[in-house]
């Protein structure tokens, strides 16, 4: 990948946006410009739901391993809310990937973010957009994901171009498989997965990251086997893999070396 690249690379990606599906020897790209389409991210992409869940968007995933005919992958990358996608599929079908690598997240019921501070947030981000238009909510996420010299670089443009252009009802509409995720650290089910997970897992965190880099490096231990990694990405904020691309690229490769 090259500094310009925004895309997440791996044999099976389930991300919240700018996904790399790469199955084999082939690839199909859904960039981060405003031609890629996928859940949510349009007015036509919505359907007839009435809201996007983590169950829709799971059913959705197998549907594409079925038409590919893929009973296993070699691993399965998720970012951010794709990563707690990943790690929900493989509760439901253990046996679907050799690895998993989590990127810039936090787990269900997790308990840095509160459920209350979550449901606000999603309420003022509506409200905001609704109000000034998405390049609102675009630059707030910017903001979050991107460290400040990288700021009007490559990657910081295309990521922003493609939330600003993105459908409101959408977001809206994400916001309920979002939430799902969100709890009150009681019911532990994100701890639960983890200490599920019998095959080799990385997590990955900028290591500019103001929030995540001290949440994640538990999780290795939270995993009864042994097998779980923290690394952290340099040079780069919650959205690492676009960020430093390269160094995503060459940990995740050294490490998926290991397995293959």
């Amino acid at each position: 990948m090259g500094s310009s690249d925004c895309r997440l690379e791996g044999t099976l990606s389930a991300v919240s946006f700018s996904p790399l599906w790469r199955v084999g020897s082939w690839i199909l790209r859904i960039s981060a410009d405003p031609s890629a389409d996928m859940r949510g991210y349009s007015t036509d992409s919505l359907g007839t739901s009435d809201s996007i869940t983590i169950a829709l968007l799971l059913s959705e995933l197998e549907f594409l391993l079925e038409r590919l005919s893929l009973p296993r992958v070699h691993a399965l990358i998720g970012l951010g809310f794709g990563a707690n996608i990943g790690l929900s599929l493989l509760a439901d079908r253990p046996s679907i990937s050799s690895t998993f690598v989590g990127i810039g997240f936090a787990i269900p019921d997790s308990r840095i973010i509160p459920r209350q501070t979550a449901v606000d947030d999603w309420a003022l981000r509506s409200s905001l957009a609704r109000r000034v238009g998405m390049g609102n909510t675009a630059d707030k996420a910017c903001a979050r994901w991107f460290t400040v010299d990288a700021r009007g670089s490559p990657e910081w443009v295309r990521v922003r171009q493609m939330i600003a252009t993105g459908s409101i009802e959408g977001m809206e509409k994400l916001s309920n498989a979002v939430l799902e995720c969100v709890g009150d650290n009681t019911n532990r089910r994100g701890q639960k997965m983890l200490e599920s997970l019998e095959i080799p897992t990385l997590f990955l965190c900028g290591s500019s990251d103001a929030a995540f880099p001290e949440e994640m490096e538990r999780y290795p231990a939270m995993m009864k086997k042994e097998k779980g990694a923290f690394m952290l990405i340099p040079r780069a904020s919650r959205l690492a893999c676009c960020e430093n691309p390269s160094g995503f690229a060459n940990i995740l490769k050294s490490w998926l070396d290991g397995f293959s």
